[in-house]
Protein backbone atom coordinates (compact mmCIF):
# COMPACT_ATOMS: atom_id res chain seq x y z
CA UNK A 1 0.00 0.00 0.00
CA UNK A 2 3.22 2.16 0.03
CA UNK A 3 3.58 2.04 3.57
CA UNK A 4 4.41 -0.19 6.29
CA UNK A 5 7.27 -2.70 5.93
CA UNK A 6 6.13 -6.38 3.40
CA UNK A 7 5.78 -9.05 5.49
CA UNK A 8 8.60 -11.54 3.53
CA UNK A 9 11.09 -8.44 3.21
CA UNK A 10 11.86 -8.68 7.16
CA UNK A 11 15.34 -10.78 8.15
CA UNK A 12 12.93 -13.39 9.61
CA UNK A 13 12.18 -14.28 6.10
CA UNK A 14 15.38 -14.17 4.38
CA UNK A 15 16.44 -17.37 2.37
CA UNK A 16 13.17 -18.28 2.72
CA UNK A 17 11.41 -19.88 -0.48
CA UNK A 18 8.15 -18.93 -0.63
CA UNK A 19 5.16 -19.88 -3.26
CA UNK A 20 3.71 -17.16 -4.91
CA UNK A 21 0.38 -17.61 -6.96
CA UNK A 22 -0.50 -13.91 -8.55
CA UNK A 23 0.81 -10.67 -9.07
CA UNK A 24 -1.31 -9.03 -6.17
CA UNK A 25 -0.12 -11.70 -3.66
CA UNK A 26 3.71 -11.02 -4.77
CA UNK A 27 3.39 -7.14 -3.96
CA UNK A 28 1.64 -7.80 -0.73
CA UNK A 29 3.97 -9.52 0.33
CA UNK A 30 7.46 -8.03 -1.12
CA UNK A 31 6.07 -4.86 -1.85
CA UNK A 32 6.58 -2.01 -4.94
CA UNK A 33 9.47 -3.01 -7.14
CA UNK A 34 11.41 0.69 -7.01
CA UNK A 35 13.59 2.25 -9.24
CA UNK A 36 16.09 5.16 -8.85
CA UNK A 37 15.32 8.26 -10.50
CA UNK A 38 17.43 11.52 -10.90
CA UNK A 39 14.70 13.80 -10.60
CA UNK A 40 12.33 12.71 -13.16
CA UNK A 41 14.49 11.12 -15.16
CA UNK A 42 15.22 6.81 -14.50
CA UNK A 43 18.41 5.58 -14.01
CA UNK A 44 18.38 2.43 -15.84
CA UNK A 45 21.42 0.13 -14.29
CA UNK A 46 21.73 1.44 -10.87
CA UNK A 47 22.62 -1.43 -8.71
CA UNK A 48 19.47 -0.51 -6.32
CA UNK A 49 16.75 -0.82 -8.89
CA UNK A 50 14.58 -3.76 -7.82
CA UNK A 51 14.99 -5.76 -11.52
CA UNK A 52 14.57 -9.01 -9.33
CA UNK A 53 11.00 -8.50 -8.42
CA UNK A 54 9.64 -6.82 -11.39
CA UNK A 55 11.03 -9.93 -12.85
CA UNK A 56 8.86 -11.84 -10.82
CA UNK A 57 6.18 -9.50 -11.30
CA UNK A 58 6.04 -9.75 -15.03
CA UNK A 59 6.17 -13.45 -15.10
CA UNK A 60 3.77 -13.85 -13.05
CA UNK A 61 1.75 -11.93 -15.92
CA UNK A 62 1.63 -15.03 -17.85
CA UNK A 63 2.08 -18.25 -15.15
CA UNK A 64 -0.08 -18.29 -11.82
CA UNK A 65 2.80 -20.19 -10.15
CA UNK A 66 6.50 -18.91 -9.10
CA UNK A 67 8.55 -19.56 -6.17
CA UNK A 68 10.39 -16.34 -4.60
CA UNK A 69 13.85 -16.56 -2.46
CA UNK A 70 14.32 -13.45 -1.10
CA UNK A 71 18.47 -12.87 -0.36
CA UNK A 72 19.22 -11.14 2.91
CA UNK A 73 20.72 -7.92 1.36
CA UNK A 74 19.68 -4.44 1.85
CA UNK A 75 20.12 -2.27 -1.47
CA UNK A 76 19.73 0.55 0.50
CA UNK A 77 23.47 -0.33 2.02
CA UNK A 78 24.87 0.84 -1.58
CA UNK A 79 23.54 4.21 -1.86
CA UNK A 80 26.02 7.06 -1.34
CA UNK A 81 27.45 8.76 1.56
CA UNK A 82 29.64 11.92 2.05
CA UNK A 83 31.32 9.66 4.90
CA UNK A 84 33.25 6.51 4.96
CA UNK A 85 31.19 3.66 6.36
CA UNK A 86 32.27 2.15 9.57
CA UNK A 87 30.76 -1.05 11.18
CA UNK A 88 28.79 -0.48 14.64
CA UNK A 89 30.70 -0.90 17.95
CA UNK A 90 31.08 -4.31 19.49
CA UNK A 91 28.02 -5.14 22.04
CA UNK A 92 29.63 -3.61 25.46
CA UNK A 93 31.92 -1.15 24.41
CA UNK A 94 31.91 2.04 26.97
CA UNK A 95 31.79 5.15 24.58
CA UNK A 96 33.18 8.85 26.56
CA UNK A 97 31.13 11.22 24.73
CA UNK A 98 34.00 14.38 24.51
CA UNK A 99 30.93 16.73 23.02
CA UNK A 100 28.56 16.02 25.56
CA UNK A 101 31.36 15.96 28.39
CA UNK A 102 32.37 19.24 30.48
CA UNK A 103 34.80 19.59 33.08
CA UNK A 104 34.60 21.61 36.12
CA UNK A 105 38.53 23.40 35.73
CA UNK A 106 38.57 26.49 37.96
CA UNK A 107 41.81 29.20 38.66
CA UNK A 108 41.96 31.17 41.87
CA UNK A 109 41.85 35.02 40.20
CA UNK A 110 41.67 37.80 42.64
CA UNK A 111 40.45 36.27 45.81
CA UNK A 112 37.34 33.96 43.65
CA UNK A 113 37.67 30.74 42.03
CA UNK A 114 36.50 31.47 38.38
CA UNK A 115 35.70 28.54 35.82
CA UNK A 116 37.95 28.09 32.68
CA UNK A 117 37.37 26.95 29.25
CA UNK A 118 39.22 23.80 28.75
CA UNK A 119 40.24 22.45 25.23
CA UNK A 120 40.52 19.68 23.46
CA UNK A 121 42.99 18.46 21.09
CA UNK A 122 43.22 16.51 17.96
CA UNK A 123 45.69 13.68 17.60
CA UNK A 124 47.53 16.34 15.17
CA UNK A 125 47.97 18.42 17.91
CA UNK A 126 50.30 15.87 20.37
CA UNK A 127 53.60 15.87 20.88
CA UNK A 128 55.55 12.61 20.23
CA UNK A 129 55.68 11.92 23.43
CA UNK A 130 51.96 10.53 23.13
CA UNK A 131 50.68 12.82 25.28
CA UNK A 132 51.39 16.50 25.68
CA UNK A 133 50.10 18.98 23.08
CA UNK A 134 52.03 20.36 21.19
CA UNK A 135 53.96 23.80 21.83
CA UNK A 136 51.66 25.24 18.85
CA UNK A 137 48.57 24.56 20.17
CA UNK A 138 46.47 27.08 22.36
CA UNK A 139 47.65 30.25 24.43
CA UNK A 140 49.76 31.11 27.07
CA UNK A 141 47.24 30.14 30.11
CA UNK A 142 44.59 28.11 28.22
CA UNK A 143 43.75 24.61 29.86
CA UNK A 144 42.94 21.53 27.69
CA UNK A 145 42.06 18.08 28.36
CA UNK A 146 43.99 14.85 26.55
CA UNK A 147 41.98 12.27 25.51
CA UNK A 148 43.60 11.19 22.38
CA UNK A 149 46.50 10.10 21.43
CA UNK A 150 49.60 11.04 18.10
CA UNK A 151 47.76 8.32 16.18
CA UNK A 152 44.35 8.45 17.28
CA UNK A 153 43.79 6.18 19.58
CA UNK A 154 42.44 6.33 23.10
CA UNK A 155 44.60 7.35 26.04
CA UNK A 156 44.76 5.34 29.03
CA UNK A 157 44.18 7.93 31.47
CA UNK A 158 42.55 11.55 30.90
CA UNK A 159 45.11 14.56 31.44
CA UNK A 160 44.31 18.04 32.00
CA UNK A 161 47.23 20.45 31.22
CA UNK A 162 48.40 24.46 31.51
CA UNK A 163 50.12 26.39 29.09
CA UNK A 164 52.72 28.42 30.92
CA UNK A 165 55.70 30.36 29.20
CA UNK A 166 54.83 28.32 26.07
CA UNK A 167 54.80 24.84 27.25
CA UNK A 168 51.69 22.79 27.71
CA UNK A 169 52.48 21.66 31.49
CA UNK A 170 50.13 18.48 33.24
CA UNK A 171 48.42 20.38 36.30
CA UNK A 172 50.21 19.34 39.76
CA UNK A 173 52.88 17.91 38.63
CA UNK A 174 55.94 19.42 39.89
CA UNK A 175 57.06 21.55 36.72
CA UNK A 176 52.96 23.05 36.57
CA UNK A 177 53.65 24.15 39.96
CA UNK A 178 57.32 25.71 39.73
CA UNK A 179 55.63 27.69 36.71
CA UNK A 180 52.47 28.84 38.42
CA UNK A 181 54.68 30.65 41.05
CA UNK A 182 58.02 29.14 42.15
CA UNK A 183 57.06 25.79 43.36
CA UNK A 184 54.10 27.06 45.41
CA UNK A 185 51.30 26.33 42.50
CA UNK A 186 48.49 23.85 44.41
CA UNK A 187 46.08 21.75 42.57
CA UNK A 188 43.26 19.87 44.31
CA UNK A 189 40.31 17.67 43.17
CA UNK A 190 37.11 18.92 45.40
CA UNK A 191 33.52 18.71 45.15
CA UNK A 192 31.19 21.78 45.32
CA UNK A 193 30.36 21.07 48.65
CA UNK A 194 33.74 21.02 49.74
CA UNK A 195 35.14 23.64 47.46
CA UNK A 196 38.96 24.65 48.18
CA UNK A 197 39.50 27.22 50.73
CA UNK A 198 43.29 26.46 51.65
CA UNK A 199 45.64 24.96 49.77
CA UNK A 200 46.09 21.22 50.09
CA UNK A 201 48.44 21.41 51.91
CA UNK A 202 47.12 24.24 54.61
CA UNK A 203 47.97 27.83 54.06
CA UNK A 204 46.59 30.67 51.90
CA UNK A 205 45.54 30.11 48.11
CA UNK A 206 46.96 32.28 45.91
CA UNK A 207 46.90 33.68 42.42
CA UNK A 208 47.35 30.49 40.16
CA UNK A 209 45.76 27.56 42.18
CA UNK A 210 43.46 25.28 40.45
CA UNK A 211 41.08 22.79 41.34
CA UNK A 212 38.61 20.76 39.25
CA UNK A 213 35.29 20.12 40.50
CA UNK A 214 34.30 16.61 41.07
CA UNK A 215 30.45 17.20 41.19
CA UNK A 216 28.08 18.53 38.32
CA UNK A 217 26.64 20.82 41.28
CA UNK A 218 27.70 24.45 40.69
CA UNK A 219 28.90 24.51 37.16
CA UNK A 220 31.45 21.38 38.29
CA UNK A 221 32.32 18.46 35.95
CA UNK A 222 29.82 16.01 33.89
CA UNK A 223 31.25 13.01 32.55
CA UNK A 224 29.22 11.54 30.09
CA UNK A 225 30.02 8.10 29.31
CA UNK A 226 27.46 5.66 27.17
CA UNK A 227 26.95 1.71 26.62
CA UNK A 228 26.34 0.07 23.18
CA UNK A 229 23.87 -2.70 23.11
CA UNK A 230 23.95 -4.11 20.10
CA UNK A 231 20.20 -5.53 21.17
CA UNK A 232 19.07 -2.01 20.52
CA UNK A 233 21.87 -0.77 18.44
CA UNK A 234 21.89 2.36 20.15
CA UNK A 235 24.05 4.04 22.97
CA UNK A 236 22.64 4.63 27.01
CA UNK A 237 23.76 6.77 29.22
CA UNK A 238 25.75 4.99 32.27
CA UNK A 239 25.59 7.02 35.60
CA UNK A 240 29.72 7.54 36.75
CA UNK A 241 31.14 9.61 39.73
CA UNK A 242 34.48 11.34 39.58
CA UNK A 243 35.89 10.15 43.01
CA UNK A 244 39.12 8.99 45.10
CA UNK A 245 39.81 6.05 47.12
CA UNK A 246 41.08 8.20 49.79
CA UNK A 247 37.29 10.27 50.23
CA UNK A 248 35.96 6.27 50.61
CA UNK A 249 34.75 5.99 46.82
CA UNK A 250 33.88 2.12 48.03
CA UNK A 251 31.39 3.24 51.01
CA UNK A 252 30.45 6.70 50.31
CA UNK A 253 28.91 5.93 47.03
CA UNK A 254 29.60 2.39 45.99
CA UNK A 255 28.11 0.80 49.52
CA UNK A 256 26.87 -2.25 47.43
CA UNK A 257 28.30 -1.97 44.19
CA UNK A 258 27.10 -4.46 41.29
CA UNK A 259 28.68 -4.97 37.70
CA UNK A 260 29.25 -2.40 35.78
CA UNK A 261 28.60 0.20 37.93
CA UNK A 262 31.42 3.18 36.82
CA UNK A 263 34.47 5.35 38.72
CA UNK A 264 36.37 8.17 37.38
CA UNK A 265 39.24 7.37 39.61
CA UNK A 266 41.40 10.26 40.36
CA UNK A 267 44.47 9.06 42.33
CA UNK A 268 46.50 7.71 39.34
CA UNK A 269 49.04 10.17 40.55
CA UNK A 270 48.49 12.08 43.72
CA UNK A 271 48.58 15.71 43.37
CA UNK A 272 48.29 15.52 39.81
CA UNK A 273 45.46 15.97 37.39
CA UNK A 274 45.02 12.84 35.71
CA UNK A 275 41.66 10.62 35.95
CA UNK A 276 41.08 6.83 34.53
CA UNK A 277 38.05 5.25 34.18
CA UNK A 278 37.23 1.95 35.99
CA UNK A 279 34.15 -0.65 35.99
CA UNK A 280 33.08 -2.68 38.25
CA UNK A 281 33.55 -6.04 37.86
CA UNK A 282 31.62 -8.63 40.21
CA UNK A 283 34.17 -8.68 43.28
CA UNK A 284 33.69 -6.49 45.89
CA UNK A 285 35.71 -3.60 44.47
CA UNK A 286 36.20 -1.09 41.62
CA UNK A 287 38.75 -2.54 39.47
CA UNK A 288 41.83 -0.63 37.70
CA UNK A 289 41.67 -0.64 34.30
CA UNK A 290 45.61 -1.57 32.54
CA UNK A 291 47.44 0.57 31.21
CA UNK A 292 46.59 -0.89 27.48
CA UNK A 293 42.81 -1.12 28.53
CA UNK A 294 42.58 2.25 26.26
CA UNK A 295 44.74 1.88 23.34
CA UNK A 296 43.10 2.62 19.70
CA UNK A 297 44.43 -1.00 18.89
CA UNK A 298 41.18 -2.58 19.73
CA UNK A 299 37.48 -2.11 17.58
CA UNK A 300 36.80 0.83 18.49
CA UNK A 301 34.78 3.69 16.57
CA UNK A 302 35.71 7.11 15.98
CA UNK A 303 33.33 10.10 15.89
CA UNK A 304 33.56 13.79 15.15
CA UNK A 305 34.72 14.96 18.98
CA UNK A 306 34.25 11.48 20.47
CA UNK A 307 35.96 8.64 21.44
CA UNK A 308 34.79 4.63 21.77
CA UNK A 309 36.72 2.13 23.88
CA UNK A 310 36.76 -1.03 25.49
CA UNK A 311 37.45 -0.79 29.90
CA UNK A 312 39.25 -3.94 30.69
CA UNK A 313 39.11 -4.94 34.19
CA UNK A 314 41.34 -6.48 36.83
CA UNK A 315 41.64 -7.11 40.50
CA UNK A 316 42.89 -10.43 43.19
CA UNK A 317 40.83 -11.00 46.16
CA UNK A 318 42.38 -12.87 48.94
CA UNK A 319 41.23 -14.11 52.09
CA UNK A 320 41.31 -11.78 55.51
CA UNK A 321 40.05 -12.72 58.46
CA UNK A 322 36.15 -13.80 58.38
CA UNK A 323 35.93 -12.09 54.54
CA UNK A 324 37.90 -10.99 51.99
CA UNK A 325 40.74 -8.17 50.98
CA UNK A 326 40.27 -7.26 47.03
CA UNK A 327 43.37 -5.39 45.78
CA UNK A 328 44.15 -3.36 42.45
Amino acid sequence: DGSGTAAFTTSANANKLKLITSQRELLQNYGNPIFKTSGSTPLHGDEQNECGLLSAYSFLGIANRAYVLRADVDLGDLSSSATAPTNNPANGSYWLDTSATSWGVYEYVSSAWVKQTVKQPTASDIDSDGVTPKASFGQDGEYCVVYLTTSGGTQPKISFFQKLSGTWRNIGSSAWSSAVSGSAGDFQFASHLAIPSTKSGGGSLTAGDVHIRTTSANNGSNVVVKLYSSTTGQFSTESIVIDSKSDSVYSNTYSSPKVGDLWANTEGEDGVANITLQRHNGESTLSVASSSALTGTQDVQSHSGKVSFNIITSCRREAKGHGYAVFC
